[in-house]
């Protein structure tokens, strides 16, 4: 279902590779970091800006319920 997602919001999934024991997932690259890392970084965000990163947020959800 990742694979076939398609979302600025979202990471895509490229593929899955399996070996005896590991299995690994090939994902789009990021360069600029993950959410987590900016809000850490930032500490606070202004109000405007958090409400620009929710919405974000739900138009990925609403991407994943879709599919």
């Amino acid at each position: 279902m990742l694979k076939s997602c398609k979302n600025n919001n979202i990471i895509q999934l490229i593929d899955i590779k399996k070996t005896a024991n590991n299995i690994y997932l090939v994902l789009e690259y990021c360069n600029e970091g993950d959410l987590m890392a900016y809000l850490k970084s930032k500490k606070k965000l202004p109000p405007e800006e958090a409400l620009e990163y929710f919405v974000q947020i739900l138009h990925a959800f609403q991407t994943l319920v879709k599919n």
